[in-house]
């Protein structure tokens, strides 16, 4: 979805049509699934929510046998995506990640990758990784390619570089509920080379920067 401007419009005419296979999961299963995969394991146990998502996708949630008066639970199969792409605010040149806000789910994702590709808005010195290590969430043995991309995370925000285009948002949204508008939009914003942030314009992407880190 895309929170208070509606659902993600091409997922949701691919979800209706058949096209996409949906396995609907929530927060506590992900996480178990991923945890799996991180130690190893074929499952990772979880305690019934309450939910009625295990009938919805039986091959998630598989009920484990429990004793009377025990809760109920379920053990959740591993999760492990062949690729994962992640977008964090600095790196070296070795991929030693870093994060200058919340990771979210990105460091579990990682881990539970067969292959890990982070873009990130800014290369620095290995130098400056070891004077502030404490940031490095992600350590170069975990990456399989870094990629310098400022705006990569581009209309979301960057935390401490900038903040979320909700314009152009708003704008990509309602470009992708029509397919006349969806082509319009991709030759403004997408014909190729740099032009995306050409069409966005220098002085919408400076509006949304923020106090630029000094790390150093």
């Amino acid at each position: 979805s895309f929170e208070q401007f509606g659902l993600a419009p091409h997922f949701r005419r691919g979800a209706e049509a058949g096209t996409l296979e949906v396995v609907d999961i929530d927060g506590p299963a992900m996480a178990a699934g991923m945890r799996a995969s991180i130690c190893d394991m074929p499952w990772m146990p979880i305690p019934d929510l309450g939910t009625d998502l295990p009938r919805h996708a039986p091959q998630v949630y598989r009920p484990l046998a429990s004793a009377p008066g025990e809760r109920k639970m379920y053990a959740v199969a591993a999760i492990e995506p062949d690729v994962c792409l992640i977008h964090a605010q600095q790196a070296d040149a070795y991929g030693n990640v870093q994060h200058l806000g919340p990771p979210f789910f990105d460091i579990m994702l990682a881990q539970a990758s067969k292959r890990v590709i982070v873009s990130v808005d800014r290369i620095v010195s290995t130098d400056t990784i070891r004077r502030h290590n404490h940031l490095t969430k992600l350590p170069a043995a975990m990456v399989d390619a870094v990629v310098e991309a400022p705006w990569g995370a581009h209309p979301t925000a960057s935390p401490t570089i900038h903040r979320a285009d909700e314009k152009h948002l708003a704008e990509y949204v309602k470009a992708a509920a029509d397919t006349g508008r969806w082509a319009a939009y991709l030759a403004r914003y997408l014909p190729g080379g740099d032009a995306y942030l050409d069409a966005i314009g220098g002085a919408r992407l400076a509006a949304l920067t923020v106090s630029e880190s000094t790390l150093t």
